[in-house]
């Protein structure tokens, strides 16, 4: 804040000096070195998703709130994934994979912080329909946006290791390394989950055994 000026009249006039704010959305606005313009509208709304919310319901509403909500969206994949995937119209398939992606971004936005109120039967049904979004189309790999989208919800699930069996996770690890499919920043989130899924391999099964399954 800059000090404060009197103007002729005598009145006193507070400045507030942005420059600082100003700059700083500047620079989390710019985009990366070969990042696309879509690119980095996904990746700038992914980190504003992990913000928690300005104003928070009782817990008891909150609860209720969570559930509802990722039920809505897990049915509004699982619906979008049966429409797509009965057409070999790719068009389609696209347009339903952006739907879903930003449907995605905005809960992780609004329940970042909150995740682990998703009841255990909605939190599997809901890291399905994450998992069957990131499987390749007639083809046609995912985008940018529906590989973040699904990965980051798949990171806050914190999926358990019966969940992350049940979910089929450990089928869509195979494409993460291909740099075709994922670029360096979706590739290190999935590694995230994997590296979190292989850990909880060894607390189980001790050391004697093969974690990598």
């Amino acid at each position: 804040m800059k000090p404060a000026s009197s103007n002729p009249a005598g009145s006193i006039i507070i400045i507030d000096d942005d420059s600082s704010s100003d700059e700083e959305a500047k620079s989390n606005g710019r985009r990366r070195r070969g990042e696309s313009l879509q690119a980095c509208r996904y990746r700038e709304a992914a980190t504003r998703a992990k913000m928690p919310p300005r104003k928070v319901p009782p817990p008891g509403v909150l609860l209720g709130n969570v559930n509802a909500e990722a039920i809505q969206l897990t049915l509004k994949l699982q619906n979008g994934n049966r429409r797509d995937r009965s057409t070999k119209e790719i068009k389609l398939w696209c347009r339903e994979r952006t739907v879903a992606s930003t449907a995605v971004t905005k809960f992780l936005g609004k329940y970042y912080l909150d995740m682990k109120l998703i009841r255990s039967r909605e939190r599997l049904r809901f890291a399905k329909a994450c998992v069957a979004c990131l499987h390749p189309y007639h083809g046609n790999r995912p985008t940018f946006d529906i590989c973040d989208a699904m990965w980051r919800m798949l990171r806050a699930l914190e999926l358990d290791l019966e969940m992350s069996a049940a979910s089929g996770v450990a089928e869509v690890f195979k494409y993460w390394h291909d740099e075709k499919i994922y670029c360096r920043h979706v590739r290190g989130i999935a590694m995230e989950v994997e590296k979190r899924i292989v850990n909880m391999h060894g607390v189980g099964g001790g050391k004697g055994e093969d974690t990598r399954g």
